[in-house]
């Protein structure tokens, strides 16, 4: 799995975090997969991202906590799976798109752990 964030610019072209993508092969077998956000990531902007990916965006109310993995987000994929399933072949989906600001707010923390150093 290849872990990128999407930054864009603000007026003054500062770089603020916007989007956590997970892309690889999803197992959608499974009813639950976790992400750490202590993962290596790399910076991506537009240009950046392969159009010929197919991908989805994760609601946060089909992302999960487990206070027994810190540090990490999971995602609810059999809740995932009958929201998208009617639109698209899940073998094709290699790419989630999380909102930063809900990976945010489901771990009480800041966007300084996203920050390009």
């Amino acid at each position: 799995m290849k872990y990128m964030i999407y930054y864009d610019a603000d007026v003054d072209g500062r770089l603020y975090p916007l989007w956590y993508i997970a892309e690889g092969p999803i197992d959608w077998n499974k009813s639950v997969t976790f992400f750490s956000i202590h993962q290596f990531f790399v910076q991506v902007n537009s240009i950046d991202l392969d159009d010929g990916v197919l991908g989805c965006s994760v609601h946060v109310g089909e992302m999960i906590i487990n206070e027994h993995k810190p540090g990490q987000f999971g995602v609810n994929l059999k809740a995932l799976r009958a929201r998208i399933e009617p639109f698209a072949d899940l073998k094709n989906i290699r790419r989630l798109i999380f909102q930063i600001a809900d990976i945010e707010d489901i771990l009480s923390i800041g966007k300084e752990r996203f920050a390009w150093i």
